[in-house]
């Protein structure tokens, strides 16, 4: 296995590597900015050709460009920008616009951690927002062909369902071995495929029918259709389990019917019978009904997998959201419904049980998306400030001198207390000096010594008020349950932990690269982690309209 790139490694003359978000079956991803948009977050995919050479790089680059040419060409508010396939070295690169939100694959994780799946409302919603998407698609002739929770994300900024993840990526990528995967690898999941598509027959529209069907299901039964193999809930009796508008089920099975001339034809049909129902269900006054508890539904064993095979800019689809406009309930439901807000209890509770678990892992950490598989993990989170009556070896507890050291005035500004700053000063003072053993300095001290602290308490300063105000006002005061509650699925936290985790580990290097790979004081340095965090968080949230 290749080694993955360092952070800080500067891809085609513009792409800044920040981390690494993880590995799967199609290679490594990073988290880079793109130099040439205003430092813009994107991701990067890395293939590895097994035959290198230039001339053959360029060979599978532009077999590649023709092969997903309309993915380059299109501008659409719910699909991410593509820039073209690069080649470094003996690696080819593939660039999009990074998506701040989580898809709903890990927001299903989330609901079925509370023992909850999704509401009729918020399916009803989501179906609404794809139709249209996947019908403008389809009239430029692409076909999604990997459609399932974990290919739909919601927008942090907005809470717009965007499209990731397309089977024409995987087809060309697997066809033409950019990355050594199986040739005949179906270019959808496993579970919400047709058997079409699992037959390895023509594509067609009516592929994306039956995923986004089968999507919905999932997220009604609150439970991913891949536990049930290849066909599904389709293979179950799912609709015994739910509470439904009677026509959303009978839309929903024509969705997953398994014969496709008895499916949908489009989905322009599908939202046309469904507008009625949207109109009801997410009207602004409707009762919003909270997420249904899990039904105990028994599982089928699941069928041997099958096969799969590959597939511009016209008028607007017509949507839903325009005439019903953005639907108010998605609001309501993040902050009246316990799918959102209530349930993170439950959810807290257990990350703050995992965080005493992983005091001592919580280092230096890369971080993956969702899906990812994390590649080479070093430890976890970079601080883990937690009570513990064995914590990692801590440095002596020391007040300041008793005549410390003056620091230059210059040194103090900001709103940092200087007693902070003393004790940052001081950790770095007594690791240089262990034969010190913690002793204060004193009047009697000598001269070189005193002078040293000064300059490395003038260094410390410096660098911490680099940090915004509002986050140095609260150094010192930090506790782990405040990351947790950051990261809580109330929160509406646009990053995951490993992608914070990547953010955060590459500014404190910067600053102290000193403590990299150390597991941090949680008074001292851990403070300075957490308030990073902090403004990282408060960088990406959606800013309000003016």
């Amino acid at each position: 296995m290749y080694s993955p790139l360092a952070p800080g490694t500067r891809l085609f003359s513009g792409y800044d590597v920040i981390g690494l978000v993880g590995q799967g079956e199609f290679g490594l991803s990073y988290l880079a900015h793109d130099q040439h948009r205003f430092r813009e977050l994107c991701l990067l995919q890395e293939f590895a050709p097994l035959h290198g050479g230039a001339e053959h790089l360029e060979r599978l680059r532009q077999r590649f460009h023709q092969g997903v040419a309309p993915l380059y060409d299109w501008q659409h508010e719910q699909l991410p920008h593509y820039r073209p396939l690069f080649a470094q070295g003996e690696r080819l690169y593939l660039a999009r616009n990074y998506i701040l939100g989580k898809s709903y694959g890990a927001l299903l994780a989330e609901r079925r951690a509370e023992g909850r799946a999704f509401s009729q409302a918020e399916v009803v919603y989501l179906l609404t927002e794809v139709l249209p998407i996947l019908g403008w698609l389809h009239q430029l002739g692409v076909v999604h062909q990997n459609l399932s929770p974990h290919s739909i994300v919601v927008q942090e900024s907005d809470q717009v369902p965007m499209l990731v993840d397309f089977g024409l990526i995987r087809y060309w990528v697997a066809r033409l071995q950019l990355h050594p995967v199986a040739a005949a690898l179906p270019c959808g999941a496993m579970g919400y495929m047709p058997p079409e598509q699992l037959q390895g027959n023509a594509i067609a529209p009516g592929w994306d029918v039956y995923a986004l069907g089968m999507t919905a299901i999932a997220l009604l039964l609150g439970k991913p259709a891949n536990e049930c193999g290849a066909d599904g809930w389709r293979s179950l009796p799912w609709e015994k389990y739910v509470v439904l508008h009677p026509e959303l089920r009978t839309i929903l099975k024509r969705m997953v019917h398994p014969d496709p001339a008895r499916r949908w034809p489009s989905c322009g049909a599908v939202l046309r019978v469904l507008q009625p129902i949207a109109a009801v269900v997410l009207a602004p006054g409707a009762e919003l009904t909270t997420s249904p508890r899990i039904a105990a539904i028994p599982t089928a064993k699941p069928r041997l997998q099958a096969r799969s095979r590959p597939p511009t800019r016209p008028r607007r689809w017509p949507q839903v959201r325009d005439r019903v406009a953005r639907w108010p309930g998605w609001s309501q439901l993040q902050g009246a419904n316990p799918d959102w807000r209530a349930s993170a209890v439950l959810v807290v509770s257990v990350a703050v049980l995992i965080s005493v678990v992983s005091f001592k892992a919580l280092s230096w950490v890369q971080p993956e998306p969702d899906r990812a598989t994390p590649a080479a993990a070093p430890a976890n989170p970079a601080v883990a400030p937690k009570p513990s009556s064995s914590p990692s070896p801590p440095l002596p507890t020391r007040e300041p001198p008793s005549t410390p050291p003056q620091p230059d005035s210059q040194s103090d500004r900001g709103t940092v207390s200087p007693q902070f700053l003393a004790k940052l000063a001081d950790e770095l003072f007594y690791a240089n000096h262990p034969e010190l053993g913690g002793k204060p300095l004193g009047e009697e001290a000598d001269p070189a010594l005193r002078e040293a602290w000064k300059t490395l308490y003038d260094e410390v300063a410096g660098k911490v008020n680099q940090l915004p105000p509002a986050v140095q006002q609260k150094l010192g005061r930090y506790q782990r349950a405040d990351y947790d509650r950051w990261l809580a699925p109330a929160s509406g936290a646009s990053l995951n932990e490993r992608e914070l985790n990547v953010l955060v580990n590459r500014r404190f290097g910067q600053l102290f690269p000193t403590q990299k790979g150390k597991t941090l004081n949680p008074a001292t340095f851990g403070q300075v982690w957490y308030a990073i965090a902090d403004d990282e968080l408060n960088t990406l949230k959606p800013k309000p309209d003016s």
